[in-house]
């Protein structure tokens, strides 16, 4: 899958990615929102963003294994700003085993790392294959009309 600048990954992207961000929202039954904390590891069993939806924007970072480098990344830099996840609803949801298959058959079945930024709307808002900065994905976060309105709110 090509890696394309942030301007060209809205919407019409995210339905080339996967069958349909629909898809993606009901595929991942397990997942819930109110978890204690912003990371939940999918499993077979729990592979689902069906609580998520308006609730939640979930960070999906998956790989083939926890020892990949972009994962561990990734991961790391998560975990360094679990505050600012906190105030902006983000769950990050991580699989590094391929247990997760109904959430990877939703996104295409990608193979390697995937960073994947979902709304609360269930649309797809980025989808790379590097890791993503926290300081991207709070501005790319930020920048969205429901969260301006949380900020005034």
């Amino acid at each position: 899958m090509p890696h394309l600048p942030n301007a060209a990954r809205p919407i019409a992207y995210a339905a080339a990615v996967a069958a349909s961000t629909w898809g993606i929202m009901s595929a991942v039954g397990g997942a819930d929102a109110q978890q204690a904390s912003n990371f939940v590891t999918l499993t077979s069993t729990n592979d689902s963003l069906d609580g998520l939806r308006w609730k939640a924007r979930p960070v999906i970072v998956l790989a083939d294994d926890p020892a990949d480098p972009a994962y561990r990344i990734q991961m790391t830099n998560l975990k360094s700003a679990a505050s600012e996840l906190k105030d902006r609803d983000i769950v990050v949801l991580s699989e590094a085993d391929g247990s997760a298959s109904a959430l990877r058959d939703a996104l295409g079945n990608p193979e390697g790392f995937r960073v994947v930024l979902v709304g609360k709307d269930g649309g797809i808002k980025v989808n790379q294959n590097s890791p993503l900065g926290v300081s991207e994905l709070f501005s790319t976060i930020d920048a969205m009309p429901m969260r301006q309105r949380e900020m005034k709110g």
